[in-house]
């Protein structure tokens, strides 16, 4: 008997909590997702990375890598401006850098480094500048990242460093005089 009434008084209890108005519940909160999903970066268009100069002999050009493989590299460097150059690579190395961009959390940075504390409290001049774009189907993302920021994600400079290497960019660069 004492424990028919126990259950009895617990349904109760918890019928109460069912027909609690909606205005009374805790909402759920929602949890925007920011960075892409796999899929997405998979379904990446192009990747192109920017560095320009500094004040004494940093390289300045251009080079971008699309989803089929084609690299485009042009020079911006004072002599050899405009100089363009195309090549091809296999497409899964382009895989491969959206890769590194997706485990970089690319679109969570902030898009210029040097204006967020967290990854640039400590900033050295005279240093250049590289810029990686990610291009997906319905949005892009452009991050500025000045050299100088002492504690710039490492993976930022992995992909930074990655896309020249796809891309061959050292072939490129000081070329011999005709």
């Amino acid at each position: 008997m004492a424990l028919t009434v126990r259950l009895v008084a617990m349904a109760a209890v918890c019928l109460g909590c069912a027909t609690r108005p909606a205005a009374a519940q805790t909402p759920t909160p929602v949890i925007q997702y920011r960075e892409p999903r796999p899929a997405e970066y998979r379904a990446a268009d192009s990747i192109a990375l920017e560095r320009t100069s500094c004040f004494e002999g940093c390289e300045k050009y251009r080079v971008s890598v699309t989803r089929t493989g084609e690299v485009h590299f042009v020079s911006w460097r004072p002599g050899d401006s405009g100089r363009t150059v195309g090549a091809h690579v296999d497409p899964g190395r382009f895989q491969g850098l959206t890769s590194e961009a997706m485990f970089a959390a690319f679109f969570s940075l902030p898009d210029v480094i040097v204006l967020d504390s967290t990854f640039c409290s400590t900033h050295f001049s005279d240093s250049p500048r590289a810029t990686v774009s990610v291009f997906l189907p319905t949005r892009a993302k452009r991050v500025v990242d000045d050299q100088g920021c002492v504690w710039t994600p490492a993976r930022l400079r992995d992909l930074e460093n990655a896309i020249d290497e796809v891309a061959g960019s050292k072939q490129w660069l000081h070329p011999a005089p005709p």
